[in-house]
């Protein structure tokens, strides 16, 4: 039906939405991982759970 098709601009917007979801998920894994492990992760250990999160999420 023609009335249930969305023009470009809301399909743009929509992936636009669905990225700035998985941005802010990504965001509050890794706040967190950072709040349950702040005195046990190093810097190098947080680097490698940060790729993770991306390859991820990225998806």
């Amino acid at each position: 039906m023609v009335g249930d098709q969305k023009t470009t601009e809301e399909q743009l917007q929509d992936a636009y939405d669905k990225f700035l979801i998985k941005m802010l998920a990504l965001k509050l894994a890794k706040l967190e991982i950072i709040r349950k492990y702040r005195e046990k992760v190093d810097v190098a250990k947080l680097a490698n759970i940060n790729e993770a999160l991306i390859r991820r999420y990225s998806k």
